[in-house]
């Protein structure tokens, strides 16, 4: 009895779906926006592993403090460089002649402006320069984070390709200069990434991480379509065994 040949012609158009799916994941991961961008001169914010620098964020604000968080431990872990962080409504951050402003506060408004400020949308992130300021801010829960990220991606080399040891990529170097290149970016549909592979995740504070540096923002319960922010990873009862993004 002669065995019946494979039917590889059936299998070209789901083999075509799923590279289709695939690119569609990718193209939705970041989405840059049709906006007037500027572009402006370099900025060095890092010289021969020393920088006067201050990072300044509304400390009132929890996402602005772990985006703020993110950025500190990858420049340090990076450049071996360990930036002064301020209160926005400290007299310190107002008179700081070198700032890196993260989130929206006072400061940031008066900076941008609040009509620029208000133009970000939901999950829309901005990286930019005024004068000698860098600012990072977004709009809406993940804007501000987001754009940290962008920022540690594209001007520091960062990358984060597993919530496992050795997971993350670090360039060395002791120089960092900002391109000067504004970015827009927008995640071209919501909840665009869903994590599945991060259940029952042993470390859920690296898990989380992972999720969020990637742009994910949403998770989807088990059994079902309903979905679910994914906690910030010291918001996370350390007693709690859930998974993130699971309530």
């Amino acid at each position: 009895m002669t065995p019946k040949k494979a039917n590889t012609m059936s299998e070209i158009p789901r083999i075509a779906f799923l590279v289709l799916l695939g690119s569609l994941v990718l193209c939705g991961c970041n989405s840059s926006l049709p906006v007037d961008l500027r572009q402006s001169e370099p900025l060095a914010l890092v010289e021969t592993g020393r920088s006067d620098y201050v990072v300044v964020f509304d400390h009132q604000v929890e996402t602005d403090r772990f985006a703020a968080e993110e950025l500190t431990d990858v420049l340090r872990r990076s450049l071996g460089v360990d930036l002064m962080v301020v209160d926005a409504a400290t007299p310190e951050a107002r008179e700081s002649l070198r700032r890196i402003l993260v989130g929206r506060s006072a400061l940031t408004e008066t900076v941008l402006g609040s009509a620029l400020l208000d133009s970000l949308q939901d999950q829309e992130s901005m990286v930019t320069r005024r004068g000698s300021d860098l600012v990072l801010v977004g709009g809406g829960r993940w804007g501000t984070i987001y754009a940290v990220d962008d920022f540690l991606e594209n001007e520091a080399g960062y990358r984060n390709f597993g919530a496992y040891e050795g997971g993350e990529r670090f360039v060395k170097r002791d120089t960092l200069v900002f391109s000067g290149h504004e970015t827009r970016r927008r995640p071209a549909f919501d909840g665009f990434r869903d994590e599945h592979t991060l259940y029952g995740h042993p470390d859920k504070a690296a898990a989380s991480r992972f999720f969020i540096r990637n742009r994910g923002n949403r998770n989807l319960h088990r059994g079902g379509a309903k979905a679910a922010h994914v906690n910030l990873p010291e918001l996370e009862p350390p007693s709690v065994s859930r998974i993130p993004g699971h309530g």
